[in-house]
This record gives C-alpha cells, sequence and structure tokens, in this order.
C-alpha cells in the first residue's frame, strides 16, 4: 500500500485528464493524502510558541515578495541563490506573495487573469519556489491577496466587479482618496463612483471569487514536489492578506471577512496554520499600556481594523503585526512598546505573535540590533525584517538591503538566529547596577546620520526615567518612562532634529540616577 501510495503522483500526471479513470484516480489520491502529510512536520502553534516536531520554533527570517516573479521571468538561479545565501546566514523563514491579480495575460508571473481564471504558467512560478524552500529546509508565509494597488491587490477584484456591471473596467473617479502606508504602498478608496474598497471585504459576488482562489491555491498539485501546497510543510504559514485595511472604523467589515474565509480555508487545509497578515492597528486603545504616546490614527479607527478583536477568531492560529517606525512616526522607546503590547495581547489570547515586516531606511543595522533585542527578551516569536535584495534586483525601495552591500545586517540575521535557537535555555545575566552607558557612536555626526545606540542597565524590576537634556536644563526628548524588568536594554537615540553642542543622557530610577554626556557634531 505505502509503495502505491508514493507512486500515485506519478500515476496522476499520466491519466489525470482521461475521463472518470483519471477522476477516480485524483480522488483516491485526495482520500490517501492525510496518510502521506502526517508523515512530515508541520509548523503548529502551542500556547505563545510555534513548534516544530513537538520543540519551539522561532521565526527569524527576511520578506523576499518577489520570488514568484524572478521563477517566472526565468531567473531561476536568482531564486536558488536567495535561499541559499538566507540559509547561509540563519533565515528560517522567508514571507513571499502568493498573489498577482492583473488582466495582463501576456505577463508571465500574472496568477490570476480574471476570475476563475489561474494562469498555469504563473503558478508554475509559485510552485518552483516552494519547491526550493523545501531543499533548503526554509518556511514559507504566503499572503493570499494584497491590500494595496500593486499586484492588483484587492482593488483588481473590484474592478473585475465594475468590469461584470458595466463593461468597463474602471471609470474616473473625481476627488480620489489615497490611503497610504510604508514605502510609497497606496491603494485607491474609490475604484469607480459607486464601487469602493471595502467591496473586497462584503461583496458576495468578490468573496465567492476569491474564495475560489484561496481553494484554487491550496489545492495547487505542485508539478516539483508531487504535493498539494496544503500537504507540503515547507509553507509554513497562509495568511489571509498582505496588510488589510478598510474605512470601517469599528473595524467590522474586516472582522467579518477574516471570520468567514478563515473558516473556509481551514475546511479545506487544516495542516497549516493560519494568520491574517495585519499591521498591528486598532479600533480602540482600551488594551494597550502604551496607547497615549503613539500616533492617534493608529488606534482610533482611521485603518478600519482591529488587532484585538481579530486575534480572538478561533481560527487564527497566530498574530501578525509589523513595524515601520519612521514611516509612523515612532521613535526606538514606541518600537518597544509596540512589540511588548501587541505580545501581551497575543499572549493573553494564548496565540504566538510573529513581526511579519520590520522596516528602517536609515542606520539600519543599529535598528535591526535593538527590534531584535527587544523581540528576543519579550514574549514575541519572531521577527522577519523588509527585505532581502540582491546588487542589479529591480524589485527594490530604501528599506532594501542585501548581504553583499550589508553584511552587519546579515551578520545580525545570523547571530539572533542562534540567541533565539537557544532561547529556552539562554540566561540573560542581571546587572549589577543601576546605570546608563556611555552611548555609541559618539559624537553624532554626519557618518552616523546624528543616531546613536545608547545601553542602559536596570539591577531589579524598576520605573525607569530615561531622558536627554541639553546643557542649559532643558529636557529635549523622553527615551523610556515605564516599568523595567531587571536586564540590559538598548535603545535609539535620534538627534536630527537637535542642533550641535553637548546633551546629557540621564537615567533616574527610585534609587538614584546616572548620566553620560553626548556631543553632537553638525
Amino acid at each position: 500500500m505505502r509503495e502505491f501510495i508514493q507512486k500515485l503522483p506519478s500515476i496522476i500526471s499520466v491519466i489525470s485528464n482521461k475521463g472518470a479513470v483519471g477522476k477516480i484516480t485524483i480522488g483516491l489520491f485526495l482520500f490517501f493524502q492525510p496518510l502521506i502529510a502526517q508523515e512530515q512536520p508541520f509548523i503548529k502553534t502551542s500556547g505563545i510558541n510555534f513548534t516544530l516536531n513537538d520543540k519551539p520554533f522561532y521565526p527569524v527570517g527576511v520578506n523576499c515578495y518577489y520570488l514568484q516573479n524572478l521563477a517566472a521571468y526565468g531567473d531561476t538561479q536568482k531564486v536558488v541563490d536567495i535561499f541559499r545565501e538566507a540559509k547561509q546566514n540563519g533565515v528560517n523563514v522567508i514571507r513571499t506573495w502568493g498573489f498577482f491579480d492583473s488582466p495582463d495575460s501576456a505577463n508571465p508571473a500574472v496568477i490570476q487573469i480574471a476570475p476563475g481564471k489561474i494562469s498555469e504558467r504563473g503558478l508554475q512560478a509559485l510552485d518552483f519556489v516552494i519547491a526550493k524552500a523545501g531543499a533548503y529546509n526554509i518556511k514559507l508565509i504566503i499572503p493570499l491577496v494584497n491590500n494595496w494597488d500593486d499586484y492588483g491587490g484587492m482593488n483588481q477584484y473590484v474592478e473585475w466587479l465594475a468590469e461584470q456591471q458595466t463593461g468597463k473596467r474602471t471609470s474616473l473617479v473625481e476627488n480620489q482618496k489615497w490611503i497610504t502606508g510604508a514605502g510609497d504602498r497606496k491603494y485607491r478608496m474609490y475604484v469607480t463612483d459607486n464601487l469602493t474598497h471595502d467591496e473586497f471585504y462584503t461583496n458576495s459576488v468578490i468573496k465567492g471569487w476569491f474564495k475560489y482562489y484561496v481553494q484554487s491555491i491550496l489545492n495547487r498539485f505542485n508539478i516539483y514536489t508531487q504535493t498539494f501546497y496544503k500537504d507540503d510543510p515547507s509553507i509554513m504559514m497562509w495568511e489571509l492578506a498582505n496588510e488589510p485595511r478598510s474605512s470601517d472604523p469599528t473595524g467590522g467589515i474586516v472582522y467579518n471577512w477574516i471570520q468567514e474565509i478563515s473558516e473556509y480555508l481551514k475546511f479545506i487545509d487544516n495542516n497549516h496554520i493560519l494568520g491574517t497578515g495585519e499591521e498591528g492597528m486598532d479600533v480602540t486603545s482600551a488594551p494597550y499600556s502604551n496607547a497615549s504616546k503613539f500616533p492617534n490614527w493608529m488606534f482610533n479607527g482611521t485603518s478600519g481594523i482591529s488587532f484585538s478583536k481579530n486575534i480572538k477568531l478561533s481560527q487564527i492560529d497566530a498574530a501578525s503585526i509589523h513595524i515601520y517606525p519612521e514611516s509612523w512616526g515612532m521613535n526606538s522607546s514606541l518600537t518597544n512598546a509596540w512589540i511588548i503590547d501587541h505580545s501581551t495581547i497575543s499572549g493573553e489570547k494564548q496565540k504566538p505573535l510573529i513581526i511579519g515586516e520590520v522596516g528602517f531606511r536609515n542606520n539600519k543595522s543599529l535598528f535591526y540590533d535593538v527590534t531584535f533585542d527587544q523581540t528576543l527578551k519579550s514574549k514575541a516569536s519572531g521577527l522577519l525584517l523588509w527585505q532581502i535584495s540582491f546588487p542589479g534586483n529591480r524589485f527594490v525601495d530604501a528599506y532594501s538591503f542585501d548581504c553583499t552591500t550589508d553584511p552587519a545586517i546579515c551578520g545580525l540575521i545570523k547571530r539572533y538566529s542562534s540567541l533565539f535557537e537557544n532561547r529556552d535555555t539562554t540566561q540573560f545575566s542581571i546587572p549589577k547596577s543601576f546605570e546608563v552607558i556611555q552611548n555609541f557612536p559618539n559624537p553624532l555626526d554626519k557618518r552616523s546620520m546624528f543616531t546613536s545606540m545608547v545601553t542602559y542597565r536596570v539591577q531589579s524590576e524598576r520605573f525607569i526615567l530615561l531622558e536627554v537634556y541639553n546643557v542649559i536644563g532643558q529636557r529635549v526628548t523622553v527615551l523610556a518612562d515605564h516599568i523595567h524588568p531587571a536586564r540590559e536594554y538598548w535603545i535609539l537615540f535620534d538627534g536630527n532634529e537637535l542642533p550641535s553642542g553637548a546633551y546629557f543622557i540621564m537615567m533616574r530610577h527610585s534609587g538614584g540616577y546616572s548620566v553620560k554626556k553626548i556631543l553632537l557634531l553638525r
């Protein structure tokens, strides 16, 4: 029986198009698939952890959204090179697109040409990516649709609906409203005069089209691995969307959509864990201890999505947030608070938290070092940088890095991959004092882009106030003001808005204070 099951994929490739016999054989293969899948390990969840073979699994890796595009355009060796380099630098997870929605049938990378019309050419490219991930023992996180207009996205579905209703793909919309995100991502609020971006979540026809796409992907039979996607352990997790947003200030329409689509997806595929792919915004500040320090739009419903509501849904296995501090007006302290608050909320629901995207445009290695450290020492389960690249790559943005020109970043990935792997056995030393350490680099100048890392030590749990003063005693910024468990902390001081001169970092607590001098030279 075992030999027969192992031979079924090759049998199907011969007779799957030969009428009833082919249908019967496919039916037998579908019946025996759970037996095959059980022999290979899938990433699961246990409380706040991801697990692999019943042991904690910590995702440390990168985003590389364009892998399917490279394969479709014939750059398969570059796909292999990316996986090889990622593996050498300790990456165990890559997040990459599982969608490309466009009527441009001439583009070899398009996966869905029209509702219900899936491109075999586009899917074979995705087959290749998934096969190579398995070959390098790297897990994939795959979102199934884009919130933004890039690669078609949700608005492409709305355009298809408009075309069905009027015979036209789009109509000109006066006073168009653009919703923007990090890295110049954007989508049109009004697709036509009568149809908005929100139709994707609420229109029954569009939801039917998307469900068809979901089942087409899950039931895809990989020509390279001879395995259905839904049975392939190289896929760590599906995400329903990349950064879903809406205009509903209650977050209700996205919540209802997530509930409906997650139940549908899980009915087809119960092997893989499922996430929402969201950024972490909310419609209420109540669950967030640091909410008052963040920009108001992050918790007032402006983004039309609620992290704290969505994480409660039974079919959502893992929490997701993204971090773009420069675009969102967040300093290093708020970045840490963003991680802490969301990990606390997901921990209360006993679900792991993954930081699916984190991107910095400037001083990347400094910021990533601090963010990796905070993630490691919090309850978050993993972190993926946006995004790995290579010299001459056309799929680049301001956040891209590559190991040739940015070896420090890839070195950080490798170091923290090892630290996460040993997270449960590593004993973090408790400092012997309360003190702030001399910042590095010092002085701050053009070479450091006027940014410096500040290290401070907390001997026992205490409320810590970390401030920066100028030479006449005026406070210019607050770097931290919350209760700290005992350990060493790193935080970034950004002096870009300050004039040249001397400044003082003062760390205050109930038992005293510690001060260090900073020089800023323009």
